[in-house]
């Protein structure tokens, strides 16, 4: 069986926006982070349904047109999700 994830709901993020990244401000811990586009696409597939590591690449690879090594390569998504579960965006759907 496959690891899933979902979007944590235990933090209070804030966020600025642009088109080559964001930055989040967690309200509670008072830490930043500075996410790329692949990730916050991450974070947007994850609100409101869990998903796996196939599910993610297959959803990211619906949204571009081109070819990225980030969709090919399972160790850079992985490391992403690892990224993002780390900082506590993302945890593992139970």
């Amino acid at each position: 069986m496959k690891v899933s994830w979902i979007k944590s709901d235990r933090f209070d993020w804030s966020d600025t926006q642009w088109v080559d990244g964001s930055l989040l401000y967690n309200q509670q811990s008072g830490d930043t982070h500075y996410l790329d586009p692949i990730s916050m696409q991450i974070t947007d597939l994850l609100v409101s349904v869990p998903l796996n590591i196939d599910e993610i690449r297959a959803a990211l690879k619906n949204r571009h047109d081109e070819t990225s090594e980030v969709f090919s390569n399972e160790f850079m998504l992985s490391t992403l999700i690892a990224g993002l579960e780390r900082i506590g965006l993302i945890e593992v759907s139970s």
